[in-house]
């Protein structure tokens, strides 16, 4: 004999009995009870997740700022930035940081010239502003380096070297990375 039962529409019990040369009427009392006694299985509880995902949104730049050091300067970046790839930047966002590159200007260092002749390669570049970084006279363009994203490049010679610092931040996010980056660019100091 075989019983196939149901308590729930995903599990089902199979009980299966079997008797030899005609010994069923012989066992049916002990059949009876044992099939009394079956309990039918069923689909196990769905138990919440002992886990919680949750998503947390990297911080953005902090207000507090620490000094770093590079080929013959100092900047303060926010706190919360490591230098990766060359790029000060914090884990909120890859196409937000503050780049400082120092470039070779012993063959030219008429800044306007320089400057006239990388404008055509940068995005929607602004006509240079003047400004004054680490004491010296410099330049200041701000530039558009995609639909998503705003920038700033300051521009500044000293001795040999031309101090270029490109300031990128995402434009949906422009409340939290301007003002921070601005007081950033304003700690720019020679080492020599």
């Amino acid at each position: 004999m075989q019983f196939i039962a149901a308590k729930d529409t995903t599990t089902a019990t199979v009980f299966i009995m079997e008797c030899f040369a005609n010994a069923y009427e012989k066992y049916k009392p002990h059949f009876d009870k044992i099939i009394a006694s079956v309990q039918l299985a069923e689909t196990p509880a769905q138990h919440a997740a002992d886990t919680v995902f949750e998503v947390v949104e990297a911080p953005p730049p902090s207000d507090t700022l620490k000094v770093v050091f590079g080929e013959g300067y100092s900047l303060e970046v926010p706190q919360n930035f490591n230098k990766e790839r060359g790029l000060y930047m914090g884990q909120r966002r890859g196409d937000s940081y503050i780049r400082v590159d120092v470039l070779d200007a012993s063959k030219q260092k008429d800044l306007g010239k320089i400057i006239a002749a990388s404008k055509n390669a940068i995005p929607g570049a602004s006509d240079a502003q003047n400004v004054t970084l680490g004491g010296v006279n410099g330049k200041k363009l701000t530039y558009k380096p995609s639909n998503t994203v705003d920038g700033e490049m300051y521009w500044v010679i000293k001795g040999d070297k031309l101090y270029r610092i490109t300031l990128n931040w995402f434009k949906g996010e422009a409340k939290d990375y301007k003002p921070v980056f601005s007081k950033s660019v304003q700690t720019f100091k020679f080492e020599n």
